[in-house]
C-alpha cells in the first residue's frame, strides 16, 4: 500500500548516505544540521511503522502523513549535505589557485579560464536554481511526482563534475609549484638585472661625466 514512498525513501537514503561518505573522504567537518533530518526522518518512519503494526490506534491517513513528513526530512537530509558539499568543493578550488599568479594558472592548466571556470559558474548557477525550487517541492510532497526526485539526480550530477574538477585541479599543484618556483627566479633574475643596469647606467653616467668635465 505504501511501496511507492517507501522506494523515494529509500532511495533518498542511500543517496545521501552516498554523500556523508563523500564528506567523509573529503575530510569535511560534521556538518550537524543534516544529521538533524535524518533523525527526524526516523522518527516518523517509527510512527508511521508502529501504526502499520497495529502497535498503536491510528488509521491510514496518520501513517500516509508520516510517510510523507519522513521523505519530506529524507529530501532535506540530502540537500543540506548536497548544498554544504558543493559550498565545500567550490572554497576548496579558490583556496588551492589563490596562492598561484593568473599566469601560472593559464600556463599550467590552459583550459582554466576558457572551460573550467566558466563551467564552476554555470553549475553554481544551477545550483541556485535547484535550492531556489526545492524547498516548495518538499512542503509540497507528492510520491507519485518524480520531479524532486529528478532535481536530486541532477544535483548528484553537479556534485561529481565539481569533485572531479576539484581533482583535476589538485592533481596540478605539482606543476603549479614548479611553475612558480621558476617564475620567482626569473622575477628575481630581472630585479638582479635591473639593479645591475642601473649601477652600469650610474658608472658609464660617470665616466662620460669626467671626461666632458675633464675637456
Amino acid at each position: 500500500m505504501y511501496d511507492d514512498i517507501w522506494l523515494q525513501i529509500i532511495e533518498i537514503h542511500q543517496k545521501s548516505k552516498r554523500l556523508f561518505l563523500i564528506a567523509e573522504e573529503q575530510k569535511l567537518k560534521t556538518f550537524i544540521q543534516p544529521l538533524k533530518e535524518q533523525r527526524d526522518t526516523l522518527d516518523h518512519i517509527i510512527r508511521a511503522q508502529a501504526g502499520i503494526l497495529k502497535i498503536n490506534e491510528q488509521n491510514e491517513d496518520y501513517i500516509r502523513k508520516n510517510l510523507d513528513k519522513a521523505l519530506g526530512h529524507a529530501y532535506r537530509t540530502f540537500f543540506d549535505l548536497a548544498d554544504w558539499i558543493c559550498m565545500i568543493i567550490r572554497e576548496k578550488i579558490h583556496i588551492t589557485l589563490t596562492p598561484y599568479s593568473n599566469n601560472c594558472i593559464a600556463s599550467v592548466i590552459p583550459e582554466y579560464y576558457s572551460d573550467i571556470r566558466p563551467k564552476i559558474e554555470s553549475l553554481t548557477m544551477e545550483i541556485a536554481e535547484i535550492r531556489n525550487k526545492k524547498d516548495i517541492a518538499i512542503n509540497e510532497i507528492n510520491s507519485q511526482d518524480d520531479s524532486l526526485l529528478q532535481q536530486v539526480t541532477h544535483y548528484e550530477d553537479i556534485i561529481d563534475h565539481l569533485l572531479s574538477i576539484s581533482e583535476n585541479i589538485s592533481s596540478k599543484i605539482p606543476a603549479l609549484e614548479e611553475f612558480t618556483k621558476k617564475e620567482n627566479s626569473d622575477k628575481l633574475m630581472k630585479k638582479i638585472w635591473d639593479i645591475l643596469l642601473v649601477i652600469a647606467t650610474a658608472i658609464l653616467t660617470a665616466i662620460i661625466t669626467y671626461f666632458v668635465s675633464s675637456k
